[in-house]
Order: C-alpha cells, then structure tokens, then sequence
C-alpha cells in the first residue's frame, strides 16, 4: 500500500516535470522565429540604422527577407552586410520594401547580425512609422524550405530636436475674458535630418483669462516648449491694482485732456478701453459706465 503511494507520487512529480519542460519548450519556440528587427538611435542628416539579426538554431543556408516601410517617412540609404558569409544581395522593391538575401554552403551556426539597413528621414517627416518584416523565402543546407519564420515590426518615433519661436504673437494685452490669439507666432522645429518645417499643430499652456497679471504663455509640440509673454487685466483698472474706481478715471481724463503725447504699450492699452488706439473722451465716458456697473 505505502509503495502503491509512493509509486503515484513519483509518477506524478515526473509528469509535473515534463509539462513544465514542454511549457517552457513551447514558449523558446514561439519566442524565437529566426529573425528579429531592431532599429538604432536617429543619427546626424536624419539617418537610422535598422539592424537584422538571424538565429542560429534554425540551420539556415539562404532566405529572402523584406523590409517593407513607409516611402512618404523614410528613404533607403544602403545595406551593410558586413562580415556575414555567402552570397548577399539587397535592393528596394516596387511594393516599398527592401529585399535582402543570402546564399551560403554553410547553415548559419550562431545568432548574429545578418544586415545593417541605412535609412533616412524624409524632409518634414514627423510621427511615428513602422517597419514591417516579411521573410518570403528560407531553406536549409539540404535545400528544404524552413516555414514558420518571421520577426515583430519595428517603430521608429521621430520629432523635433528642437522649436524655435520665430516670431511673437502681435497681441501681447488682454482685458479679461478674452482668448488667446497667436496670430503673428511663427514656430520652427528643427529636425534630425537638419531639415526646418513650420509648425501649426502645437499645445498651449498657462493663459488664464479670468486671472490679471503677468503670465507666460508655453507653447509645446513634442518634448520641446518655447514660450512669451501676455499680460491680462481687469478692465478699468488702469492703475494696476485691481480695482476700478475714480482714480482709474482721473488718470484717463488727465491724459485725455492734458497729456502732450499719447502712451504707449501697457499704458495705452490699459487706457485705451475703446481699443481705437487713442486715449480721449469716449475712453473717459466708458470708464465711467465701467465704474457704475452699467457695462462689464
């Protein structure tokens, strides 16, 4: 009875023991199909390497491999096979794709780089592209075909290096409860391949209207910001402090009435309530209805 036990316990452990290799044997298969696809950091003029690597264990002796991309994103450069033996070929297809193959006597014995694929980035070119790997053809030192090969795609992410605010937005004051306008911004990414686009696309951050003061206004696109600045205020309030009452009256009735020359920038724009681009009565007038409540 104890050995029956003892029997079933070991049967069981070993049966235990061989899922667990099987398990793993099947996840080492599905993981490994014979090529991978990597691509490099972006290089100076725009240029990305995209390595090819071939397995080892798959007793490979040829294959015919695509890499097919994007042509509105990247351009083909050239392929560097390097040391790797036999007879090597590459050349861009009609379908978008970069064909390379290999010939040799020898299977290949150990994993190792089959190709270093050179592409460059098409002027303006920015997002995200792929490439998408295709092995067509694969046969052993017997002239077998070998099915089941592939590699995963690879994702190339290119943006800006860097954005440079040409030109600042023409309006620079705002009464509160205005919107934001960036007519007049010119914004330029410089790109990896040294190429220079205009932006219109980008995100801005830090303008509040409902609050006066200072404030600097970012602008984003990618991982690069540039940034000016605006001020916004309380309308009325020509003597910065927030309120609107007789003072801020006075102050535009003396330079209405008084005053040689016309004030410039903050000064006029904070007494120039009609917006017309001179302080005089009708500015006076609609300080007084602002004082009452009679307008916002």
């Amino acid at each position: 009875m104890h050995v029956t036990k003892r029997l079933a316990r070991v049967l069981a452990l070993a049966l235990c023991v061989t899922m667990v290799l099987q398990a793993a044997l099947i996840s080492t298969s599905a993981l490994n199909r014979g090529f991978s696809v990597s691509a490099g950091a972006i290089q100076d003029g725009g240029l990305i390497p995209v390595t090819v690597t071939v397995d080892g264990g798959y007793n490979l002796a040829g294959c015919k491999l695509k890499l097919r991309f994007d042509e509105g994103f990247l351009q083909y450069v050239r392929a560097d096979f390097g040391s790797f033996g036999g007879v090597t070929e590459a050349g861009v297809s009609p379908d978008n794709s970069v064909t390379l193959s290999f010939v040799s006597m020898e299977a290949v014995a150990t994993t190792q780089t089959f190709c270093t694929v050179w592409f460059r980035i098409v002027d303006g070119a920015v997002g995200t592209t792929k490439i998408e790997p295709i092995v067509s053809e694969a046969i052993d030192v017997n002239n077998q075909t070998i099915s089941g090969l592939s590699a995963d795609s690879v994702s190339i992410t290119v943006t800006a290096q860097s954005l440079t605010m040409t030109s600042q937005p023409t309006k620079k004051y705002y009464f509160c409860g205005e919107p934001l306008d960036t007519t007049g911004m010119t914004l330029v990414a410089t790109f990896p391949n040294g190429s220079t686009k205009e932006l219109a696309d980008f995100g801005l951050f830090g303008f509040d209207t409902n609050s006066s003061g200072n404030q600097t206004v970012t602008v984003r696109s990618g991982k690069h910001t540039a940034s000016f600045e605006v001020v916004v205020a309380r309308k009325g309030d020509v003597n910065c402090d927030d309120l609107v009452n007789l003072a801020d009256y006075a102050i535009i009735v003396d330079t209405a009435v008084f005053a040689e020359n016309q004030p410039e920038g903050e000064l006029l724009f904070r007494q120039d309530l009609m917006q017309d681009g001179a302080v005089d009565c009708f500015d006076a007038a609609y300080e007084s209805l602002l004082i009452s409540g009679i307008v916002q």
